[in-house]
């Protein structure tokens, strides 16, 4: 999708499925379900989608799927740890979602203003960003889960 108020950036994602739900005889509304398969803890999903700005990856595939239509999104992690299979929805996904378009292009019509991106992202998340870079990680003089979110990690 291009992204709003951000032009010319376009987001792209895979969402591992998208199932229709509700409708006729149905006990939901209709709308779509989008679900992304992790094979991780349940808990760590629970803690993550417990502060839903925090629960990026949702959110932003719930902006993909906006962007294609007007069915009313839920969205859920469906985590396969081995014993059981477990469902972990991230309520209110649409507004997540929206919060996160308006984020991203603020950042990055800050970026072609020529502003510098504020440190964010643990650790152990960024060993496993596909942007690794973009926010300077490698590039920080102090540790980055010692930063707080509003200075810079040059000060």
């Amino acid at each position: 999708m291009s992204l709003p108020q951000a032009e010319p950036f376009v987001l792209e994602g895979i969402i591992d499925r998208v199932d229709r739900i509700g409708g006729v005889g149905g006990a939901r509304a209709p709308g779509l379900q989008l679900i992304d398969y992790k094979t991780g803890s349940a808990s760590g999903l629970k803690d993550k989608v417990r502060d839903p700005l925090e629960d990026t990856q949702l959110a932003f595939y719930a902006a993909l799927m906006r962007s294609q239509g007007s069915d009313a999104l839920r969205a859920a992690y469906l985590a396969l740890d081995g014993r059981e299979i477990e469902e972990i929805e991230h309520k209110g996904v649409e507004e997540s979602a929206e919060m996160l378009l308006v984020g991203i292009a603020a950042d990055l019509r800050g970026l072609q203003a020529g502003e510098g991106m504020a440190p964010l992202g643990e650790a152990s998340a960024c060993e496993f960003c596909a942007a690794r870079g973009v926010c300077r990680r490698d590039h920080w003089t102090i540790p980055p889960d010692t930063v707080d979110v509003g200075r810079s990690a040059s000060e």
